[in-house]
């Protein structure tokens, strides 16, 4: 089963810069539970710090699908788009 991570980061609209969000599908097949935790946990901190390069600002927040689906996950305001 694939695993969706959504990154985002929310701009700064006082300078005219928009949000971006990316959606990266990990497929984690075939490991087991604490494999899938770590994997998850390491591609959270390096694609993060990818995004923020890519975006040239200082903050990509990140979630997986299942946290976001949760109904206390996010203020709505702070939500990735989804994909």
């Amino acid at each position: 089963m694939a695993t969706k991570l959504h990154f985002w980061n929310d701009g700064d609209a006082s300078v005219g810069i928009g949000r971006n969000d990316a959606v990266v599908e990990l497929n984690l097949d075939g490991y087991n539970e604490a494999e899938t935790a770590d994997n998850l946990a390491l591609a959270k901190e390096v694609l993060s710090k990818a995004f923020v390069e890519i975006w040239d600002n200082d903050k990509a927040h990140v979630s997986v699908s299942k946290e976001l689906d949760h109904p206390n996950a996010l203020s709505t305001t702070n939500r990735p788009a989804r994909s």
